[in-house]
């Protein structure tokens, strides 16, 4: 026995009241189920969103990857350039001669004591002037001479590097020539 047939046999409501409460529910429901969508609908909203979720993942994976690659890159890049300077710069032989040259921050000019032959090759564009490490402050980095095959290399991967390379040799008859006898 229900517990509307109980207050209907006990007599505290009536049938009106039974048949009113039984409409308004049952109209309540229709209601709810007019709101409700259809299993189709609902399918494809979720299949939908199960996609557009593939498709962020998707990007996300080939963001990931693409980054993977500039770093490898940049990665692959230092380690060669750390090789180029590694294998081809000269040791450091202190001389007589004094090489002015600009560093890596543009604005701070240094010098170095080498060897007059060093001096010539510099000049003639056999040998450049380059900066190591990974500070190019002035004070604390490391300049080498470089052979000039090697800085060929380098000016593809790294020409910032390259402090002094003398692309253009000067002519042969050029005065500073004849007067150092480097002719």
């Amino acid at each position: 026995m229900s517990l509307r047939d109980q207050f209907l046999k006990a007599g505290l409501v009536s049938k009106k009241k039974v048949k009113r409460a039984n409409r308004e529910l049952k109209e309540s429901r229709r209601g709810q189920q007019a709101a409700r969508d259809s299993k189709k609908k609902v399918a494809a909203r979720e299949a939908a969103a199960r996609a557009e979720e593939r498709q962020a993942l998707q990007a996300r994976r080939e963001q990931e990857a693409a980054d993977r690659k500039v770093a490898q890159a940049a990665m692959d890049r230092r380690r060669v350039v750390r090789r180029l300077l590694r294998d081809h710069a000269l040791p450091h032989r202190p001389g007589q001669q004094f090489f002015w040259f600009v560093a890596a921050d543009r604005r701070t000019i240094l010098r170095l004591e080498i060897p007059v032959s060093w001096a010539h090759d510099l000049r003639a564009g056999r040998l450049a002037i380059v900066w190591l490490g990974d500070d190019p402050h002035p004070e604390r980095a490391e300049h080498r001479v470089l052979q000039a095959g090697a800085v060929e290399r380098l000016q593809q991967h790294a020409p910032e590097r390259i402090l002094f390379f003398n692309e253009a040799p000067p002519p042969e008859d050029d005065p500073a020539e004849m007067l150092f006898g480097w002719a």
